[in-house]
């Protein structure tokens, strides 16, 4: 190797900039440097051995954990309830024992590989949240391997953690829903009513009245009023109610009774056979009444409770009888999607979770089938109905919508005229009016929804639940004209 070979291969070595000329290599290799000219060419070396030192444990130092947050694409939480799904799934995500244990009473290794083959890095969606007095139910999409499925986590009102049972499988999510176009029904003999055995109050100290021929207690317990039945035969029916509020009795016949708590809307149907005994059925009710339909195809009328374990109820044969309406339907997605109202004898089946809304109203075809009126369009969403046409609060009159070529002008007017000023400063009115126009508004539809946008990121989606009511995500309804006077 040549001298210049060397002093080349020491420069590339140590960098572009060369440290020595031909002299001092020349001197290195002949073995006559002094040795205080030794030194610019050992502090570089040395400043290389630390580099590649230093460099050496860094990268064989153990990095240092970093935390991973879980993002949630919240609806209609509160921050306490966000925050506390954020930290469940970040634990999780993280491996985070300690913190996970703050949050939850779930074996730590059981929640890890429940959750291991999901995507928690990705933003999770709330699809629904139920409210009870004791937890916050609250379902979870999570994702994998190219396919949606729902957790359904408890939020503990008491403890404010979180629980769920590891039983219980998750549920594969499906987006794009159907509502079946016919409902089979399988009738019950209704239960028999509660006799009481023993009866612990004193007839002479509690409020009594007549219904229908039998004595109704109201005895004082503790959360209310407990209502029990004597009957003209010396029988004690305990109603399972127990309110403050009025309880509302409607009696069919003699033999029929209704009793309606206003404070649930929950109505106790109690009946008396044709062997004489009684039987007794409860539902939820939707205006604090009971309505009976008589039918062409059934002698006696039929009752509908609704809500999210509804029933159809009926006599037949002397004996009160009873359907559920979801025992023979294969819906997607939990139960707990669907609910139903009543629109005089039909059945108004909803599927709703926070980003979606479908609902269908279903007849009577025969005692035992209901079928889908989506088969005469009866609902049917159209973009023209949203052309020029005022929507209105349904309960909050104040408070409408104009649409008018293509914009889309909100107001909401709480003022109250108060008198005539007497002075420049007095206002004649107290409320204030709230307005805002929203531009370039889009209207598009599918199936009976509205799907409505405009400029600054404006979106709005209205689900047609009858032919005069819309209804918003958060179960707002609306009031509008008579769409079905719109020509095709």
């Amino acid at each position: 190797m040549t001298n210049s070979q060397v002093k080349q291969a020491i420069d590339e070595t140590i960098g572009r900039q060369p440290l020595m000329d031909e002299a001092f290599v020349q001197k290195v290799l002949d073995g006559k440097q002094h040795r205080k000219k030794q030194l610019p060419f050992i502090q570089p070396a040395i400043v290389l051995l630390l580099l590649f030192v230093v460099g050496g444990m860094l990268y064989f130092m153990p990095q240092s954990d970093e935390q991973l947050a879980v993002d949630i694409e919240e609806q209609y939480l509160t921050d306490e309830e966000e925050q506390l799904i954020k930290n469940y799934y970040s634990a999780i995500l993280n491996k985070n024992k300690k913190s996970f244990e703050e949050l939850s009473s779930i074996p730590f290794d059981q929640a890890v590989e429940r959750y291991s083959k999901f995507y928690l890095e990705q933003p999770l969606q709330v699809l629904k949240k139920i409210e009870n007095e004791e937890f916050v139910i609250v379902y979870i999409k999570l994702h994998s391997n190219g396919t949606d499925y729902l957790d359904r986590i408890e939020l503990i009102n008491s403890t404010g953690k979180v629980d769920l049972d590891l039983t219980q499988s998750l549920f594969q999510y499906e987006s794009d829903i159907t509502l079946p176009k016919f409902i089979t029904l399988d009738y019950k003999v209704a239960p028999t009513a509660p006799v009481m055995q023993d009866v612990d109050f004193d007839k002479e100290k509690v409020h009594t009245q007549q219904v229908n021929g039998t004595t109704l207690y109201l005895v004082p317990r503790k959360g209310g009023m407990q209502h029990i039945i004597e009957t003209d035969d010396g029988l004690y029916i305990d109603l399972n109610i127990t309110s403050n509020m009025t309880i509302y009795t409607i009696a069919g016949n003699k033999d029929t009774t209704y009793f309606i708590n206003d404070e649930t809307k929950e109505a106790t149907y109690l009946f008396r056979n044709q062997f004489g005994d009684y039987q007794m059925i409860t539902g939820h009710v939707q205006y604090g009444g009971v309505s009976t339909y008589n039918t062409d195809f059934h002698d006696n009328p039929v009752a509908l409770f609704i809500g999210d374990k509804p029933k159809i109820v009926t006599i037949d044969q002397g004996q009160l009888m009873y359907a559920d309406v979801f025992e023979n339907v294969q819906f997607m997605n939990p139960d707990e999607f669907y609910s139903t109202e009543s629109a005089g004898p039909n059945l108004l089946v909803k599927y709703t979770d926070d980003y979606q809304q479908i609902s269908t109203y279903y007849e009577f075809i025969g005692i035992d089938e209901l079928q889908d009126s989506r088969t005469v369009n009866m609902y049917e969403a159209k973009p023209e109905h949203l052309k020029n046409v005022l929507v209105q609060n349904r309960y909050k009159y104040n408070i409408q919508y104009k649409f008018n070529n293509g914009t889309l002008h909100y107001t909401d007017d709480t003022r109250i005229f108060i008198k005539k000023p007497e002075s420049e400063d007095e206002k004649p009115y107290s409320g204030e009016l709230i307005e805002k126009t929203y531009t370039n508004i889009q209207i598009e539809t599918k199936g009976n929804q509205y799907f409505i946008t405009g400029d600054n990121g404006f979106s709005w989606t209205l689900t047609r639940t009858a032919p005069r009511i819309l209804k918003d995500k958060k179960g707002i309804e609306y009031t509008v004209p008579n769409f079905d006077d719109v020509p095709e």
